[in-house]
Protein backbone atom coordinates (compact mmCIF):
# COMPACT_ATOMS: atom_id res chain seq x y z
CA UNK A 1 0.00 0.00 0.00
CA UNK A 2 2.82 2.37 0.87
CA UNK A 3 4.48 1.76 -2.51
CA UNK A 4 1.16 2.31 -4.29
CA UNK A 5 0.64 5.57 -2.39
CA UNK A 6 4.11 6.76 -3.36
CA UNK A 7 3.49 5.86 -7.02
CA UNK A 8 0.14 7.66 -7.07
CA UNK A 9 1.67 10.69 -5.37
CA UNK A 10 4.52 10.67 -7.88
CA UNK A 11 2.08 10.56 -10.80
CA UNK A 12 0.10 13.44 -9.29
CA UNK A 13 3.25 15.51 -8.81
CA UNK A 14 4.47 14.77 -12.32
CA UNK A 15 1.05 15.63 -13.75
CA UNK A 16 1.00 18.85 -11.76
CA UNK A 17 4.53 19.72 -12.95
CA UNK A 18 3.55 19.10 -16.55
CA UNK A 19 0.47 21.30 -16.19
CA UNK A 20 2.52 24.05 -14.61
CA UNK A 21 5.16 23.53 -17.24
CA UNK A 22 2.47 23.91 -19.90
CA UNK A 23 1.59 27.28 -18.48
CA UNK A 24 5.23 28.27 -18.45
CA UNK A 25 5.67 27.16 -22.05
CA UNK A 26 2.55 29.13 -23.03
CA UNK A 27 4.39 32.21 -21.72
CA UNK A 28 7.82 31.86 -23.33
CA UNK A 29 10.38 34.50 -22.48
CA UNK A 30 11.96 34.54 -25.90
CA UNK A 31 11.38 36.92 -28.78
CA UNK A 32 7.91 37.69 -30.09
CA UNK A 33 7.98 37.20 -33.84
CA UNK A 34 5.36 39.22 -35.73
CA UNK A 35 4.67 38.80 -39.43
CA UNK A 36 3.46 41.57 -41.72
CA UNK A 37 1.78 41.00 -45.08
CA UNK A 38 2.13 44.24 -47.05
CA UNK A 39 1.18 44.84 -50.73
CA UNK A 40 4.56 46.02 -51.99
CA UNK A 41 3.47 45.01 -55.50
CA UNK A 42 0.03 44.94 -57.13
CA UNK A 43 -3.05 47.11 -56.73
CA UNK A 44 -2.32 48.13 -53.13
CA UNK A 45 1.25 49.25 -53.63
CA UNK A 46 0.38 52.96 -53.35
CA UNK A 47 -0.06 52.58 -49.58
CA UNK A 48 2.51 49.83 -48.93
CA UNK A 49 5.32 52.10 -47.80
CA UNK A 50 3.14 53.99 -45.35
CA UNK A 51 1.71 50.70 -44.06
CA UNK A 52 5.24 49.44 -43.39
CA UNK A 53 6.21 52.72 -41.74
CA UNK A 54 3.11 52.61 -39.55
CA UNK A 55 4.08 49.22 -38.13
CA UNK A 56 7.69 50.26 -37.59
CA UNK A 57 6.84 53.57 -35.91
CA UNK A 58 4.33 51.75 -33.73
CA UNK A 59 7.07 49.38 -32.64
CA UNK A 60 9.35 52.37 -32.03
CA UNK A 61 6.74 53.66 -29.57
CA UNK A 62 6.79 50.27 -27.85
CA UNK A 63 10.58 50.23 -27.77
CA UNK A 64 10.42 47.09 -29.93
CA UNK A 65 9.31 45.22 -26.82
CA UNK A 66 5.98 43.89 -25.60
CA UNK A 67 5.60 42.77 -21.97
CA UNK A 68 9.38 42.93 -21.66
CA UNK A 69 9.99 40.63 -24.63
CA UNK A 70 11.88 41.68 -27.75
CA UNK A 71 9.78 42.00 -30.92
CA UNK A 72 11.03 40.89 -34.33
CA UNK A 73 9.06 42.08 -37.36
CA UNK A 74 9.23 39.91 -40.50
CA UNK A 75 7.75 41.49 -43.64
CA UNK A 76 6.47 39.77 -46.76
CA UNK A 77 4.79 40.96 -49.98
CA UNK A 78 1.14 39.90 -50.17
CA UNK A 79 1.02 41.13 -53.83
CA UNK A 80 -2.58 41.12 -55.05
CA UNK A 81 -2.64 37.38 -55.75
CA UNK A 82 -4.45 35.25 -53.12
CA UNK A 83 -2.30 32.19 -53.85
CA UNK A 84 0.91 34.17 -53.31
CA UNK A 85 -0.48 35.80 -50.17
CA UNK A 86 -1.26 32.37 -48.69
CA UNK A 87 2.21 31.12 -49.61
CA UNK A 88 3.76 34.10 -47.82
CA UNK A 89 1.53 33.54 -44.77
CA UNK A 90 2.55 29.88 -44.72
CA UNK A 91 6.20 30.89 -44.82
CA UNK A 92 5.71 33.29 -41.90
CA UNK A 93 3.93 30.66 -39.82
CA UNK A 94 5.75 27.46 -40.69
CA UNK A 95 9.29 28.71 -41.31
CA UNK A 96 9.58 31.96 -39.36
CA UNK A 97 7.38 30.76 -36.47
CA UNK A 98 5.51 34.05 -36.04
CA UNK A 99 2.84 34.20 -33.34
CA UNK A 100 0.83 37.00 -34.97
CA UNK A 101 0.30 38.44 -38.46
CA UNK A 102 -0.48 42.06 -39.36
CA UNK A 103 -2.28 42.40 -42.72
CA UNK A 104 -3.08 41.68 -45.48
CA UNK A 105 -4.56 44.92 -46.78
CA UNK A 106 -6.66 43.72 -49.72
CA UNK A 107 -10.05 42.08 -49.28
CA UNK A 108 -9.48 39.09 -51.57
CA UNK A 109 -5.98 38.25 -50.32
CA UNK A 110 -7.20 38.67 -46.74
CA UNK A 111 -10.02 36.19 -47.35
CA UNK A 112 -7.56 33.61 -48.67
CA UNK A 113 -5.11 34.10 -45.80
CA UNK A 114 -7.95 33.85 -43.25
CA UNK A 115 -8.90 30.52 -44.79
CA UNK A 116 -5.34 29.25 -44.35
CA UNK A 117 -5.10 30.52 -40.75
CA UNK A 118 -8.51 29.14 -39.76
CA UNK A 119 -7.09 25.93 -38.31
CA UNK A 120 -3.78 27.22 -36.94
CA UNK A 121 -4.66 29.51 -34.01
CA UNK A 122 -2.43 32.34 -35.20
CA UNK A 123 -3.85 35.76 -34.26
CA UNK A 124 -4.29 37.93 -37.37
CA UNK A 125 -5.07 41.66 -37.54
CA UNK A 126 -6.14 42.29 -41.11
CA UNK A 127 -6.51 45.78 -42.55
CA UNK A 128 -9.00 44.50 -45.11
CA UNK A 129 -12.78 44.51 -44.87
CA UNK A 130 -15.08 41.53 -45.08
CA UNK A 131 -18.78 40.74 -44.97
CA UNK A 132 -18.42 37.95 -42.45
CA UNK A 133 -15.58 36.60 -40.36
CA UNK A 134 -13.81 33.79 -42.19
CA UNK A 135 -11.65 32.58 -39.32
CA UNK A 136 -11.71 32.58 -35.55
CA UNK A 137 -8.09 33.71 -35.82
CA UNK A 138 -8.72 36.96 -37.72
CA UNK A 139 -9.59 40.36 -36.26
CA UNK A 140 -10.83 42.93 -38.78
CA UNK A 141 -9.32 46.30 -37.85
CA UNK A 142 -11.33 48.18 -40.50
CA UNK A 143 -14.60 46.41 -39.68
CA UNK A 144 -17.06 44.87 -42.07
CA UNK A 145 -17.21 45.84 -45.72
CA UNK A 146 -20.66 47.37 -45.54
CA UNK A 147 -19.86 49.41 -42.43
CA UNK A 148 -16.90 50.91 -44.27
CA UNK A 149 -19.07 52.74 -46.80
CA UNK A 150 -22.16 53.24 -44.64
CA UNK A 151 -21.19 56.75 -43.37
CA UNK A 152 -20.78 57.95 -46.97
CA UNK A 153 -24.41 57.07 -47.62
CA UNK A 154 -25.52 58.85 -44.45
CA UNK A 155 -23.57 61.98 -45.37
CA UNK A 156 -24.76 62.04 -48.98
CA UNK A 157 -28.38 62.05 -47.88
CA UNK A 158 -28.20 64.01 -44.65
CA UNK A 159 -25.56 66.66 -45.31
CA UNK A 160 -25.41 66.92 -49.10
CA UNK A 161 -29.17 66.74 -49.63
CA UNK A 162 -28.93 63.99 -52.27
CA UNK A 163 -32.04 61.90 -52.91
CA UNK A 164 -30.86 59.84 -55.89
CA UNK A 165 -27.42 58.30 -56.38
CA UNK A 166 -25.40 56.50 -59.04
CA UNK A 167 -22.59 54.17 -57.94
CA UNK A 168 -19.37 53.05 -59.62
CA UNK A 169 -17.37 50.35 -57.85
CA UNK A 170 -14.38 48.25 -58.82
CA UNK A 171 -15.49 44.79 -59.92
CA UNK A 172 -14.06 42.69 -57.11
CA UNK A 173 -14.99 41.76 -53.56
CA UNK A 174 -14.18 45.14 -52.00
CA UNK A 175 -16.28 46.94 -54.60
CA UNK A 176 -19.27 44.79 -53.68
CA UNK A 177 -18.82 45.73 -50.00
CA UNK A 178 -18.68 49.43 -50.82
CA UNK A 179 -21.76 49.26 -53.01
CA UNK A 180 -23.72 47.51 -50.27
CA UNK A 181 -22.63 49.83 -47.45
CA UNK A 182 -23.38 53.06 -49.28
CA UNK A 183 -26.76 51.73 -50.40
CA UNK A 184 -27.75 50.79 -46.84
CA UNK A 185 -26.78 54.19 -45.42
CA UNK A 186 -28.38 56.15 -48.25
CA UNK A 187 -31.61 54.22 -48.62
CA UNK A 188 -32.38 53.76 -44.92
CA UNK A 189 -32.64 57.55 -44.74
CA UNK A 190 -34.98 57.68 -47.73
CA UNK A 191 -32.68 58.01 -50.74
CA UNK A 192 -32.67 55.80 -53.83
CA UNK A 193 -29.68 54.29 -55.63
CA UNK A 194 -30.79 54.29 -59.26
CA UNK A 195 -27.65 52.95 -60.95
CA UNK A 196 -24.85 50.53 -60.01
CA UNK A 197 -21.90 50.01 -62.35
CA UNK A 198 -19.04 47.56 -61.80
CA UNK A 199 -15.73 48.76 -63.25
CA UNK A 200 -13.22 46.10 -64.41
CA UNK A 201 -9.84 46.25 -62.69
CA UNK A 202 -7.28 48.25 -64.64
CA UNK A 203 -9.83 50.31 -66.59
CA UNK A 204 -8.06 53.38 -67.98
CA UNK A 205 -10.93 54.75 -70.07
CA UNK A 206 -13.94 55.69 -67.96
CA UNK A 207 -15.87 57.38 -70.79
CA UNK A 208 -18.34 54.50 -71.40
CA UNK A 209 -19.21 54.40 -67.70
CA UNK A 210 -19.55 58.18 -67.43
CA UNK A 211 -21.87 58.16 -70.43
CA UNK A 212 -24.03 55.55 -68.68
CA UNK A 213 -24.69 57.75 -65.62
CA UNK A 214 -28.45 58.34 -65.48
CA UNK A 215 -29.56 61.95 -65.97
CA UNK A 216 -30.57 64.04 -62.98
CA UNK A 217 -28.96 61.96 -60.23
CA UNK A 218 -27.96 64.03 -57.21
CA UNK A 219 -24.66 62.36 -56.32
CA UNK A 220 -22.04 59.90 -57.56
CA UNK A 221 -20.64 57.37 -55.09
CA UNK A 222 -17.30 55.90 -56.15
CA UNK A 223 -14.93 53.18 -55.10
CA UNK A 224 -12.17 53.32 -57.71
CA UNK A 225 -8.45 52.64 -57.65
CA UNK A 226 -5.72 53.69 -60.07
CA UNK A 227 -5.79 54.10 -63.00
CA UNK A 228 -9.61 54.23 -62.99
CA UNK A 229 -9.91 56.98 -60.37
CA UNK A 230 -7.45 59.28 -62.17
CA UNK A 231 -9.14 58.65 -65.52
CA UNK A 232 -12.59 59.28 -64.01
CA UNK A 233 -11.69 62.67 -62.56
CA UNK A 234 -10.07 63.81 -65.81
CA UNK A 235 -12.86 62.59 -68.10
CA UNK A 236 -15.62 63.66 -65.73
CA UNK A 237 -14.46 67.26 -66.13
CA UNK A 238 -14.12 66.84 -69.89
CA UNK A 239 -17.77 65.83 -70.03
CA UNK A 240 -18.66 68.99 -68.11
CA UNK A 241 -20.55 67.15 -65.38
CA UNK A 242 -21.32 68.97 -62.13
CA UNK A 243 -22.78 66.15 -60.02
CA UNK A 244 -21.11 66.06 -56.57
CA UNK A 245 -18.72 63.13 -56.03
CA UNK A 246 -18.07 61.15 -52.85
CA UNK A 247 -15.52 58.35 -52.61
CA UNK A 248 -17.16 55.75 -50.39
CA UNK A 249 -13.70 54.90 -49.00
CA UNK A 250 -10.97 57.29 -50.07
CA UNK A 251 -7.82 55.54 -48.82
CA UNK A 252 -6.78 54.52 -52.38
CA UNK A 253 -6.73 58.24 -53.28
CA UNK A 254 -3.40 58.95 -51.62
CA UNK A 255 -1.84 62.39 -51.81
CA UNK A 256 0.27 61.17 -54.72
CA UNK A 257 -2.90 60.16 -56.58
CA UNK A 258 -4.60 63.46 -55.70
CA UNK A 259 -1.58 65.32 -57.08
CA UNK A 260 -2.08 63.52 -60.40
CA UNK A 261 -5.74 64.56 -60.37
CA UNK A 262 -4.74 68.16 -59.68
CA UNK A 263 -7.24 70.97 -59.21
CA UNK A 264 -9.98 68.78 -60.70
CA UNK A 265 -10.05 66.89 -57.38
CA UNK A 266 -10.64 69.94 -55.17
CA UNK A 267 -13.98 69.77 -53.38
CA UNK A 268 -14.56 66.04 -53.84
CA UNK A 269 -15.78 64.21 -50.75
CA UNK A 270 -14.47 61.00 -49.21
CA UNK A 271 -15.00 58.64 -46.27
CA UNK A 272 -12.39 56.85 -44.15
CA UNK A 273 -11.96 55.42 -40.63
CA UNK A 274 -8.69 57.30 -40.19
CA UNK A 275 -6.92 60.51 -41.09
CA UNK A 276 -3.59 61.93 -39.98
CA UNK A 277 -5.26 65.34 -40.12
CA UNK A 278 -7.72 64.69 -37.29
CA UNK A 279 -7.31 67.65 -34.94
CA UNK A 280 -6.62 66.28 -31.47
CA UNK A 281 -3.52 66.04 -29.22
CA UNK A 282 -3.05 62.29 -29.68
CA UNK A 283 -3.03 62.54 -33.49
CA UNK A 284 -0.77 65.60 -33.42
CA UNK A 285 1.72 63.65 -31.31
CA UNK A 286 1.60 60.71 -33.74
CA UNK A 287 2.03 63.09 -36.69
CA UNK A 288 5.02 64.79 -35.04
CA UNK A 289 6.73 61.43 -34.51
CA UNK A 290 5.98 60.44 -38.10
CA UNK A 291 7.48 63.67 -39.41
CA UNK A 292 10.55 63.35 -37.23
CA UNK A 293 11.24 59.82 -38.44
CA UNK A 294 10.22 60.04 -42.11
CA UNK A 295 10.68 63.71 -42.97
CA UNK A 296 7.10 64.65 -43.79
CA UNK A 297 3.52 63.86 -42.91
CA UNK A 298 1.41 62.21 -45.58
CA UNK A 299 -2.23 61.19 -45.71
CA UNK A 300 -1.17 57.56 -45.45
CA UNK A 301 0.40 58.01 -42.02
CA UNK A 302 -1.83 55.34 -40.52
CA UNK A 303 -1.95 54.56 -36.81
CA UNK A 304 -1.21 50.83 -36.20
CA UNK A 305 -4.35 50.06 -34.22
CA UNK A 306 -4.09 46.28 -34.58
CA UNK A 307 -0.51 46.28 -33.33
CA UNK A 308 -1.42 48.44 -30.34
CA UNK A 309 -4.40 46.19 -29.49
CA UNK A 310 -2.14 43.15 -29.62
CA UNK A 311 0.49 44.77 -27.40
CA UNK A 312 -2.09 45.72 -24.77
CA UNK A 313 -3.56 42.21 -24.83
CA UNK A 314 -0.14 40.57 -24.36
CA UNK A 315 0.63 42.98 -21.54
CA UNK A 316 -2.70 42.09 -19.91
CA UNK A 317 -1.81 38.39 -20.21
CA UNK A 318 1.58 39.05 -18.56
CA UNK A 319 3.47 38.02 -21.66
CA UNK A 320 1.41 35.00 -22.65
CA UNK A 321 1.12 35.04 -26.46
CA UNK A 322 -1.01 31.89 -26.72
CA UNK A 323 -4.14 32.16 -28.83
CA UNK A 324 -6.48 30.81 -26.15
CA UNK A 325 -5.27 33.41 -23.67
CA UNK A 326 -5.27 36.44 -26.00
CA UNK A 327 -8.54 36.08 -27.90
CA UNK A 328 -10.87 36.56 -24.88
CA UNK A 329 -8.83 39.61 -23.86
CA UNK A 330 -9.00 41.12 -27.33
CA UNK A 331 -12.75 40.63 -27.55
CA UNK A 332 -13.22 42.67 -24.38
CA UNK A 333 -10.51 45.27 -24.90
CA UNK A 334 -11.37 48.91 -25.62
CA UNK A 335 -8.71 51.53 -26.28
CA UNK A 336 -8.44 55.16 -27.30
CA UNK A 337 -6.58 55.74 -30.56
CA UNK A 338 -5.91 59.06 -32.32
CA UNK A 339 -9.12 58.71 -34.35
CA UNK A 340 -11.38 57.85 -31.40
CA UNK A 341 -12.58 54.88 -29.35
CA UNK A 342 -11.78 51.44 -30.79
CA UNK A 343 -13.00 47.97 -29.85
CA UNK A 344 -13.93 44.64 -31.41
CA UNK A 345 -17.29 42.91 -31.35
CA UNK A 346 -17.51 39.34 -30.09
CA UNK A 347 -17.31 38.42 -33.78
CA UNK A 348 -13.90 40.16 -34.05
CA UNK A 349 -15.15 43.09 -36.17
CA UNK A 350 -14.06 46.65 -35.43
CA UNK A 351 -16.40 49.24 -33.96
CA UNK A 352 -14.88 52.68 -34.57
CA UNK A 353 -15.42 56.26 -35.67
CA UNK A 354 -15.49 57.28 -39.33
CA UNK A 355 -14.63 60.60 -40.96
CA UNK A 356 -16.04 62.42 -43.95
CA UNK A 357 -13.24 64.30 -45.71
CA UNK A 358 -12.93 66.78 -48.54
CA UNK A 359 -10.06 67.43 -50.94
CA UNK A 360 -8.35 70.76 -50.30
CA UNK A 361 -5.23 72.39 -51.67
CA UNK A 362 -2.61 74.15 -49.58
CA UNK A 363 0.32 75.51 -51.55
CA UNK A 364 1.10 72.77 -54.03
CA UNK A 365 -0.29 69.98 -51.79
CA UNK A 366 -3.63 68.23 -52.21
CA UNK A 367 -4.97 66.27 -49.25
CA UNK A 368 -8.13 64.97 -47.56
CA UNK A 369 -9.30 67.31 -44.78
CA UNK A 370 -11.72 65.89 -42.15
CA UNK A 371 -15.01 67.79 -42.01
CA UNK A 372 -17.42 65.50 -40.10
CA UNK A 373 -17.22 62.57 -37.69
CA UNK A 374 -19.60 59.63 -37.32
CA UNK A 375 -19.25 57.90 -33.97
CA UNK A 376 -18.85 54.18 -33.35
CA UNK A 377 -20.07 52.64 -36.60
CA UNK A 378 -20.84 48.95 -35.95
CA UNK A 379 -20.38 46.06 -38.40
CA UNK A 380 -23.29 45.32 -40.71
Amino acid sequence: MKKMFICVLTVILIFGWVMLGGIVYAQPKGDIKIGALIPYTGMGNMVAKDMERSFELGLDELGWKIAGRKVILIKEDETDDPAIAVAKARKLVEEDKVVMILGPLLAHTSAAVAGYLARLKIVNFTNAMTEKTRSDDSFYVTGSGASGAYPAGLYAYGEMGARTAALMDMDYIMGAFMEKGFTIGFEERGGKVVSKQRIPMGTADMAPFIEAIPPNVNILGLFLIAPSDIAFVRQYQQYGLKIPVIFTVCQPQSEEILAQMGDRAIGMFGNNPSSIYVDNPMMKQWGAKWKAKYGKITGGAMYPTGLVMYAKAVEASKGDTSYDKLVPILKNLQIEVPTGTFKFTDGRMAVQDYYILQVVKEGDRYYWKPIKKYLQIPPM
